[in-house]
């Protein structure tokens, strides 16, 4: 009888270009791969992994993007069949700042409400495989101003159309899996009495089982 041994999963390092980008523009491409998804469709939302599996297919990225919920402390266990020449996006706790969300902004002050805001991130936690990432804070990626568009349902409470934007927050990038079946848990929180906080209370708590095919 043969016995499939799964290998480990690797991390890109943060000063690493994986698949010959930065993190940052990773961490641009999968903000705008999210929120260009109306909320019927997006994986953030309502999803036990189908989502993420439809909207991965109409994606040429060389990540499979995972995704963040909207479902607070309560676990949300997702399944999804990923190809295996992809590495996996694992957004660990993130956040995006829009000029939709705060209006009349500039680029230094959208920078400055995200810091705040991950600034404020506790009781990260991530496994892969169930091997805990210890040097998670490593992974802090601020990004530069880019472009989002907003579908006429966006995932957020914002209007329709194009804007400046900004991100932070914890971000992975894994090489490509070994065929058969992964697991990845990544779970934090965040509490904040910033008043121009996006969301001063949240939480995400999610387990994804990968069967890489």
């Amino acid at each position: 009888m043969l016995i499939h041994i799964s290998m480990a999963i690797e991390i890109f390092k943060p000063n690493e270009n994986p698949f010959g980008l930065s993190y940052e523009d990773h961490i641009k491409n999968f903000w705008k791969f999210t929120c260009n998804l109306s909320k019927d469709k997006n994986p953030a939302i309502n999803n036990n992994g189908q989502k993420d599996e439809i909207a991965n297919q109409n994606s040429n990225s060389p990540v499979f993007y995972l995704n963040f919920s909207r479902d607070g402390d309560s676990l949300v266990e997702r399944r999804c069949k990923v190809p295996r020449e992809k590495g996996i996006f694992v957004p660990v706790m993130t956040v995006e700042v829009s000029e939709k969300e705060m209006q009349n902004s500039s680029a230094d002050y959208l920078k400055k409400i995200a810091k705040k805001d991950q600034d404020n991130v506790k009781n990260l936690s991530v496994k892969l495989d169930g091997n805990e990432v210890n040097d998670i804070h490593s992974y802090r990626t601020p990004t530069d101003v880019f472009q989002l568009e907003f579908p006429s349902d966006p995932i957020f409470d914002v209007s329709p159309g194009t804007c400046q934007s900004v991100a932070d927050g914890f971000y992975l990038i894994t090489k490509p899996l070994s065929p058969g079946t992964h697991r990845i848990d990544f779970k934090g929180n965040l509490q904040t009495d910033e008043k121009e906080s996006i969301e001063p209370n949240y939480s995400v708590n999610v387990k994804y089982i990968l069967e890489v095919q």
